[in-house]
């Protein structure tokens, strides 16, 4: 079992302490059968760090570009992604839909209620990039070097 490791989510879901703002995305590897996305990611500081999340339900990766510099990771609880965050524009539910799901703002809002309902437990997670394209998920887990982030406080 991995070891739970309590980062800092502020009050936006940001997630800190992991080192991995301005990072280069060196991997990337998504399995539809294992319902996983595993992103390596090289530190400025030096070193690399290994994101991962499990029991994926719905995934968008949007102007992707293979040397991504990765800006944020915002984490929160599903049920909390308030309605507010609907309305921006780059927002989790807004690239989760974008182009494929949802045409209108009312699509996004009835597609977000209802994955709430459908996964009350999962996590949804967005990666800001600051070159290159930013990636929505709908996860049951967030790991990073192999340890299970504690989101009970996110959102």
């Amino acid at each position: 079992m991995n070891q739970r490791k309590t980062c800092r989510i502020d009050e936006d879901g940001r997630l800190g302490g992991v080192g991995i703002h301005d990072g280069m995305l060196e991997e990337f590897e998504f399995s539809n059968g294992r319902r996983s996305l595993r992103m390596t990611i090289r530190k400025v500081s030096g070193g690399s760090t290994v994101v991962q999340l499990s029991g994926v339900t719905h995934l968008t990766v949007a102007g992707f570009w293979g040397a991504a510099i990765l800006s944020d990771i915002h984490v929160w609880n599903i049920a909390s992604v308030s309605d507010a965050r609907r309305e921006i524009p780059d927002g989790v539910w807004n690239l989760l839909f974008a182009n494929h799901w949802a045409t209108t703002h009312e699509d996004a809002r009835r597609l977000s209620r209802m994955l709430v309902g459908k996964y009350p437990d999962a996590l949804a997670v967005l990666a800001e990039c600051t070159y290159g394209g930013p990636m929505a998920a709908i996860c049951r887990h967030l790991d990073i070097d192999g340890r299970r982030i504690d989101v009970s406080r996110a959102g």
